[in-house]
């Protein structure tokens, strides 16, 4: 646009607010003459919102241009299903909207429903778990009939050398059984957290006789909507009652060796003992049953061992597999147990601090920490580990203010089940700081150059705060900017259904957002 045309526009606006601005003043020229009263705040204080209402009209249509510029006119995402919401979070105005109300299938944007409920409800630690001790009476009476009249009768216990010195040190009185409620804390033994202190709890009492029930276990180890065929992928750790290790076996190849953590599990060598770096590495899809399979390419010893190989892969999860792992690792004299008894004073150890573990959540994206983390506020609200029950309470509840009503079915986003719209996830936002410091808020998301940011935005580190989200054809973004002008937006930008390379749309994102913060 010309420098001419620009005053001309320029003037148009002046024009215009003079105009309404007349109104304002015959307004209380009329009161006055009738009533013979007028207030002159009354007057200022519309002529404010007049401004703020003409402000806001030329920053929307401002925002619209630099969208079409930047982002809806290109290529990359003619043809794409796109949405975008930007809002003021002091004020809670929207600033711009482009098929805002629209559903979109968010990704791992699902965090942040996860994240926001995990920072109300866990508190500051996450339960590592709760136990009690049984009364005598019922721990003389583990090994009855399950017809019995005592609930510990009901022991499924495994004959093998543990349960039967287990065994053996109750009947001498020697030892005290110890009663373990799950409460799905994804940190023991992972090795992101060094801090074991529920591992060191077991440790010292370790010539108690322990027993894990878990029949507050109310859900299945994948979620509705995740896609079958990545059971061997690490992104897809199995949701479970007692997490171990991050559920996933780490298998480590070095020069001369191969080893594998958790120790309980083997690798099968399904052809030479040394292995190339390009060997494929798998798990049965109905076992845990891992293997190696050498690559069709022949490769030389020495080539071979120069170099180191980590692969993680998810292991089938089931209350007997932590048994047993626990077994193996901690050498505990464990077993399971049918159905907890009710009514015992339960004691709680707490392990990791729950913002330590909602950073690595959301800076790494890490969809076990994100579904554990949706457990852990099930049990801490509803004393059960069941996702569905949880997010209806959330939605009746913390999230019925949502200006759509979501469809929302996993803590982590890997289920395509997932519906929601970029002015829920503004609203979302606004509510977060509205409800937790700034700091809090900051100290948790990942900002330019950082996490799942690490290629994007550096140059704006520190003035977005946001988290990412990819499926096949679908890219999000939501989040905070802070503007060149000191404003604090809330912002949503959803691309489904592309076919462009994520980077190209990553980009284009990267452009209009940069020149929000630049401009406004």
């Amino acid at each position: 646009m010309s420098n001419k045309g620009s005053a001309s526009r320029l003037h148009f606006m002046y024009r215009q607010r003079m105009l309404f601005c007349r109104h304002i003043f015959s307004f209380g020229e009329i009161r006055f003459r009738r009533h013979g009263t007028f207030s002159w705040r009354v007057a200022c204080f519309l002529i404010a919102s007049s401004m703020l209402v003409f402000s806001a009209c030329g920053t929307s249509k401002q925002i619209a241009a630099l969208a079409n510029k930047t982002l809806l006119q290109r290529s990359e995402v003619a043809t794409a299903h796109v949405g975008i919401s930007i809002t003021d979070v002091n004020s809670g105005q929207s600033l711009y909207s482009y098929q805002g109300d629209k559903y979109f299938i968010p990704a791992s944007n699902t965090k942040l429903l996860t994240c926001y409920a995990a920072m109300k409800h866990l508190g500051d630690s996450i339960e590592g778990l709760r136990y009690f001790e049984a009364p005598a009476d019922m721990v003389a009476t583990r090994t009855a009939p399950s017809s019995g009249g005592q609930p510990l009768a009901q022991y499924a216990m495994a004959a093998d050398s543990n349960t039967r010195r287990a065994d053996e040190g109750v009947a001498a009185g020697r030892l005290k059984t110890m009663c373990i409620l799950p409460t799905g804390d994804p940190s023991f033994l992972h090795p992101d957290f060094s801090y074991q202190p529920v591992a060191a709890f077991l440790k010292r009492n370790k010539l108690a006789s322990f027993v894990v029930f878990g029949d507050n276990w109310r859900t299945t180890s994948w979620g509705n909507g995740w896609a079958w065929s990545d059971y061997e992928d690490y992104y897809m750790a199995e949701r479970s009652a007692f997490p171990i290790y991050g559920n996933v076996v780490r298998i480590r190849k070095t020069a001369a060796s191969f080893s594998m953590q958790p120790s309980g599990f083997s690798l099968t060598h399904e052809g030479d003992d040394v292995g190339a770096d390009d060997d494929t590495y798998g798990r049965d899809r109905n076992s845990n049953r891992f293997y190696r399979r050498p690559s069709p390419v022949k490769h030389s010893t020495l080539a071979a061992a120069k170099k180191t190989l980590s692969i993680d892969i998810p292991f089938m999860t089931a209350l007997p597999v932590s048994v047993q792992l626990l077994r193996d690792t901690l050498g505990l004299m464990i077993s399971e147990g049918s159905a907890a008894p009710q009514g015992a004073l339960q004691h709680v150890i707490y392990s990791q601090p729950v913002d330590s573990v909602l950073r690595i959540m959301m800076h790494r994206s890490d969809n076990f920490l994100a579904e554990q983390s949706l457990l852990l506020v099930s049990n801490s609200l509803l004393r059960q580990l069941n996702e569905a029950a949880v997010i209806d309470s959330l939605l009746s509840t913390d999230y019925a203010g949502m200006p759509q009503a979501p469809r929302w079915v996993d803590g982590s986003g890997l289920s395509r089940y997932n519906l929601i719209s970029p002015q829920d996830f503004t609203w979302l936002l606004h509510k977060m700081k509205q409800d937790f410091s700034w700091q809090r808020i900051t100290g948790i998301l990942e900002t330019g150059g950082q996490g799942t940011l690490s290629g994007y935005y550096k140059q704006y580190a520190g003035r977005i705060y946001a988290k990412t989200g990819t499926l096949s054809n679908n890219v999000s973004l939501s989040g905070y900017l802070l503007t060149q002008k000191g404003k604090v937006l809330a912002f949503s930008v959803m691309v489904n259904n592309h076919k462009a390379s994520v980077s190209d749309i990553r980009r284009e994102v990267e452009a209009f957002l940069g020149g929000v913060i630049d401009k406004w």
